[in-house]
């Protein structure tokens, strides 16, 4: 079942990746934009999904920094569950299959 989409997918992969053998990572955004080359729009609309779905867990950095870490709150999200997520996140975003631009 795919229930992320593709620009939930590229911010949770920016995040693995930076995580690494890490507990946790600080991630500005300017960093995922100039850095990663992930769009703003796309971190706002990816981050609230990520969280909802139990993928990652955020707290605030200093200095408009973000500190991430993987969760494991995912292994209690029913499939019925992200489901609902994900047409919520449609319904407050653009379609998930719409193309993005980076």
């Amino acid at each position: 079942m795919a229930v992320l989409t593709r620009g939930a997918r590229r911010v949770l992969a920016v995040i693995e990746a930076q995580i690494g053998d890490e507990s946790s990572v600080a991630i500005s955004q300017l960093d995922f934009v100039f850095t990663h080359r992930v769009n703003h729009r796309t971190v706002a609309r990816a981050l609230p999904l990520l969280t909802a779905l139990g993928l990652i867990e955020i707290e605030a950095g200093r200095q408009r920094i973000r500190v991430f870490r993987l969760s494991r709150r995912w292994c209690a999200v029913s499939e019925a569950d992200a489901r609902a997520v994900l047409a919520r996140a449609k319904a407050n975003g653009r379609s998930a299959s719409t193309p993005e631009r980076y």
